[in-house]
């Protein structure tokens, strides 16, 4: 159940920025355009789209479904990397709203070189899909 939370809780802190970024064009955020049809009148924040475009995943377009994957892809990479860190210095951090990366940030001086390793990695690739 613990893996599952701490699982969930990256995903949805990288999916945040991908599914609720108005400004990414569609070529870095694949999804834009399944937000602005399937999400109309959705103010972006606190996970209202990610909501939205769950309650319609059967209707997403290919190439957001393919992000989709891309994201539990990573999500996934970061949870092996930096589960015992989790565990060793968040295990009370809620989840959610970023919560656990902020927790992890703030111990960045403790945490494994694998976590540090994939955490410069999913910043970095995030600091790409973002356009900046």
């Amino acid at each position: 159940m613990n893996r599952m939370l701490i699982s969930f809780a990256l995903i949805f802190s990288f999916a945040n920025s991908t599914f609720a970024n108005p400004a990414a064009d569609q070529a870095t955020n694949p999804c834009r355009n399944d937000a602005e049809t399937l999400c109309p009148g959705i103010t972006p924040g606190e996970g209202r789209i990610i909501k939205c475009l769950k309650e319609n995943k059967d209707k997403l377009s290919p190439e957001c479904k393919a992000q989709h994957e891309k994201m539990k892809e990573a999500a996934a990479e970061m949870k092996d990397a930096c589960q015992s860190d989790v565990q060793k210095f968040c295990s009370e951090t809620p989840h959610g709203r970023g919560r656990v990366l902020k927790c992890l940030r703030k111990h960045k001086d403790e945490i494994s070189e694998a976590c540090k390793t994939e955490m410069k990695e999913k910043k970095e690739a995030h600091r790409k899909m973002k356009g900046s």
